[in-house]
């Protein structure tokens, strides 16, 4: 940016994506109603000249699942929904969280919660106040202000803050409460041409310096619509060039009062709605079940969550094995079952531990040892009754 003060044609212009490119190069903002182009200027009318386009192999390698699957695509769009309380801001986070850890830089632009509640989440998810507090790896920015970028009056002030953004160029973006953020700017979530002014005006410069952006939706809850659609306007997935995702609550985290000293287990559930690339569908495997985000929250407060292939851990490969050895080898300890079953020994230790809570193993205490049986349930799952 300049130093000199600069006055407000001047601003508007780099709000309308007239920057200087070698400062903003892609990540500029379009025009609702773009000026008529003069003759001399060249126009998107004119042929594409074909020899001088490379084809690069897309890749989904931004964020992962346990097993390596990308979920996540660089310099595009993403929608997460559900309906209320199914998960959405866990998935959201441990994405943020492996952006985090991987290196790179996190944007939270949040139009309906505050800073704590996010500070609090990311603590418990393992990621430390040295890097919450460096604004060189995460910004957090509680929106209540419109930009105005689609009205007559654009607010200069909001709209230099969101510059600064974009030079900041972070890796992940994290858009929470799509209704809310077109509210504030005075759209209306229901109408095709609006959302397709905000995606165009708000969303897609992110996405093209680079950004991983996510739009979190809320969809109607049951009975209210079709499941496959967020509430408003259909332009949401045309608009999409990333992919869309459906979240749902296999079994409800909740936080931890520390009186018992098990821990509490959930399970999230990933569904996509759509691929535009069509990288995601090949990465994850047959069906349309991206992930499970399983999700350990420890007495202390602690949080061990993680992306798995809704086939590696829990409901069917893992379980099966665990239902299976103790049909053979009952009255066995969690360590002794987690060392004879193949696989990766925590999450062995957790579905053990979640197949307890849900009635299909008793544990019984004898001394100083914990032994594990199949109840009548547990045995008819284990035997396919």
């Amino acid at each position: 940016m300049a130093d000199a003060p600069i006055n407000p044609e001047e601003r508007m212009n780099r709000a309308t994506g007239q920057a200087d490119p070698e400062v903003y190069e892609k990540a500029k903002v379009i025009p609702l109603d773009p000026p008529p182009a003069d003759d001399s200027e060249s126009t998107s009318w004119e042929s594409v000249d074909l020899s001088k386009v490379t084809i690069e192999k897309i890749e989904a390698n931004r964020a992962k699942r346990s097993d390596g699957a990308g979920l996540l695509y660089p310099g595009r769009l993403h929608w997460l929904m559900s309906a209320p309380e199914q998960g959405k801001t866990w998935v959201l986070f441990s994405w943020a969280k492996q952006v985090l850890d991987d290196g790179g830089k996190v944007l939270i632009l949040d139009f309906e919660d505050v800073a704590a509640n996010f500070k609090e989440r990311m603590n418990a998810l393992g990621v430390s106040d040295d890097v919450l507090n460096d604004q060189d790896r995460v910004r957090f920015n509680q929106i209540a202000d419109p930009l105005g970028l689609a009205s007559s009056q654009p607010y200069t002030h909001a709209i230099a803050k969101f510059e600064e953004l974009l030079e900041w160029k972070p890796d992940f973006v994290a858009m929470d409460g799509v209704t809310n953020a077109m509210d504030i700017e005075g759209l209306d979530p229901m109408s095709n041409m609006d959302t397709a002014a905000w995606i165009r005006l708000q969303v897609k410069p992110f996405t093209r310096a680079g950004a991983s952006v996510v739009a979190v939706d809320h969809k109607p809850k049951n009975g209210e619509g079709a499941s496959r659609y967020a509430i408003g306007a259909q332009h949401k997935l045309a608009a999409l060039d990333g992919v869309a995702y459906n979240v749902e609550a296999i079994q409800q985290p909740a936080r931890h009062t520390g009186k018992d000293m098990e821990p509490i287990y959930g399970r999230i559930r990933l569904t996509i709605t759509k691929d535009r690339a069509g990288a995601v569908r090949g990465a994850v495997g047959p069906g349309n079940v991206a992930a499970d985000l399983d999700i350990r929250i420890d007495p202390d407060g602690g949080v061990f969550a993680a992306f798995n292939p809704p086939d590696m851990r829990g409901a069917v490969n893992m379980r099966n094995r665990v239902l299976e050895y103790l049909l053979v080898y009952p009255g066995c300890s969690q360590s002794k079952i987690a060392s004879d079953i193949q696989g990766n020994r925590e999450l062995i230790i957790d579905e053990t531990k979640r197949m307890v809570q849900e009635g299909l193993i008793n544990m019984e205490i004898e001394g100083q040892s914990h032994r594990h049986y199949l109840t009548d349930a547990g045995e008819a799952l284990a035997n396919g009754s």
